[in-house]
């Protein structure tokens, strides 16, 4: 075994040392960049842990008292030792069984616009419409003359493979979706035969389905913190009754459908809608931001809400209550119902670091928190509100706003190793309630870009073909959905694809 020398990183392959050198100093892909060392180090040492463990369950161990119901309280609960349910076998042959292959199927020549074509390339996010299954994404075009250039995004809507699109009041309503077909058992879940041109967008920043027939997505002004929140429609019977003022139309007579574009002066962050989508709530680096009754072709006014300062997500709890995480850690409640009124807002929860997800549990009392480095879960009926620090706490802590609260205690702390934590924000993060399951992805800037599937019963790793697959970009979005008759899909968006990972591989 050669000898580790400070300063200077063995290459095996060449059987040299090498000088580590600042990131922006050594070569695109060097291995002895401080970067990729560091990140050689955590894997190497993720590893030792893992086998570790791995050894100690297989040593004997004394066994649980059969006379104290609960010996540790919640201790147990903590270290992973809970009561298998049926829920946890399931999810357990769940991960165990995935496997992926590319969602959308080969790109045809096709002329978005008068002399360009598609490069091939999707966007950073896309959505699924939950009533017909459509993918909704921006796809990459280039000019024929300047293929050099950087490329344009449109939005897309690809009708599920053998099925048309359909919005409200069609055959194909989300009770009676999805439908057995013997598409079902394989191939492609998207084909460009049957798509629609939405409407021209650069490269989105959120996307999210705004009731049937309808989507919603926003992008920024490069260098700017003007951002744009746009609505369309995608199908025709939508499109046709959705009235909108004559600047608005599309220029390019191709494009027959609708779209209404709201500006804000500050950064749109996150979107999300309820259920009923009935309306829309946005995290901006101002605040909140509400606009109510927003489908079937209405357009609302924006109204903002008593929840102030830059807000990194937004999700609604129920029907009329909206959760937002800030990047101090602190998790607010608004009542939409009165949103004059400042009583209609409070912290609920002192999060550990900057919130990047969140999720409500089925039983719409818990709520799973998302950050960098780990993922929690707090349980809203027993969790006290936050506690302002003493004076000599907060000065022995830091002069971070997340200092002046005491850190609400967790219902349960998902075990992240190290390699799998996100270290930038914007990447894939998906909650499914049937499994009871959670998508989240990693990067170590360098090479490990990597997906993991925990449980939230337990908050372990699931064993999974997920876990080991490594992917050629970071993924930045994830998405558990239903789209075959079946077990749920995972869809992740990673270096300019889509792919499909799901039960037993579909027939790949």
């Amino acid at each position: 075994m050669p000898a580790e020398i400070p300063g200077y990183y063995f290459d095996a392959t060449s059987n040299r040392y090498f000088k580590i050198q600042p990131n922006h100093i050594a070569p695109v892909g060097a291995n002895y960049s401080r970067q990729a060392v560091n990140a050689q180090k955590v894997l190497e040492e993720t590893q030792r842990q893992e086998e570790a463990s791995k050894q100690s369950e297989k040593a004997t161990t004394v066994s649980r008292s059969r006379i104290l119901q609960n010996p540790l309280f919640s201790f147990d609960r903590r270290l992973g030792n809970v009561r298998a349910r049926p829920s946890s076998f399931v999810s357990d042959y769940y991960a165990a069984s995935l496997r992926g292959a590319n969602a959308v199927g080969e790109f045809p020549i096709l002329e978005v616009i008068p002399g360009s074509d598609l490069t091939g390339k999707v966007g950073y996010k896309f959505a699924i419409a939950p009533d017909c299954g459509a993918l909704l994404a921006p796809f990459a075009y280039t000019p024929d003359e300047r293929p050099d250039d950087a490329p344009n995004y449109m939005l897309f809507a690809l009708a599920r493979h053998g099925r048309p699109l359909q919005g409200h009041g069609s055959n194909s309503d989300s009770e009676h979706w999805p439908v057995c077909t013997q598409q079902d058992s394989c191939g492609h879940l998207y084909q460009f035969r049957q798509c629609s041109v939405v409407w021209p967008a650069h490269n989105v920043d959120c996307i999210v389905p705004a009731g049937p027939g309808f989507v919603l997505w926003t992008h920024h002004d490069p260098g700017s913190e003007r951002s744009y929140l746009t609505k369309g429609a995608f199908t025709l019977d939508e499109a046709q009754n959705y009235s909108t003022p004559e600047a608005l139309r599309p220029v390019n007579p191709d494009l027959a459908f609708a779209a209404v574009t709201y500006q804000l002066p500050c950064r749109i962050l996150d979107l999300a809608t309820p259920p009923s989508g009935t309306m829309v709530a946005l995290a901006t680096s101002c605040g909140v931001a509400i606009i109510p009754d927003f489908c079937n072709g209405r357009e609302g006014d924006m109204h903002k809400t008593h929840i102030q300062g830059e807000q990194m997500v937004v999700e609604f709890k129920d029907e009329r209550v909206v959760m937002s995480g800030t990047r101090s850690g602190r998790l607010n409640l608004c009542d939409t119902r009165s949103l004059d009124a400042s009583s209609s807002v409070a912290c609920r929860i002192q999060h550990s670091s900057a919130i990047s997800g969140l999720a409500m549990l089925p039983d719409r009392n818990r709520v799973l928190v998302n950050d960098l480095s780990d993922m929690k879960i707090y349980d809203l009926r027993f969790a006290q509100a936050p506690s302002p620090l003493s004076r000599g706490s907060s000065r022995k802590a830091n002069k971070s706003r997340a200092a002046n609260y005491e850190h609400t205690k967790p219902a349960l702390t998902f075990n992240v190793p190290q390699s799998r934590r996100q270290n930038q924000y914007g990447l894939g993060f998906a909650y499914d309630p049937e499994l009871n399951t959670v998508v989240r992805a990693s990067t170590d800037f360098v090479s490990n870009h990597r997906v993991g599937i925990w449980s939230a019963n337990s908050g372990q790793l699931l064993s999974s073909p997920l876990n080991e697959h490594k992917f050629a970009a970071p993924v930045t979005c994830a998405e558990i959905v239903r789209v075959r008759d079946g077990p749920k899909s995972i869809l992740l968006a990673t270096d300019g694809e889509i792919q499909e990972w799901c039960a037993q591989g579909r027939g790949f």
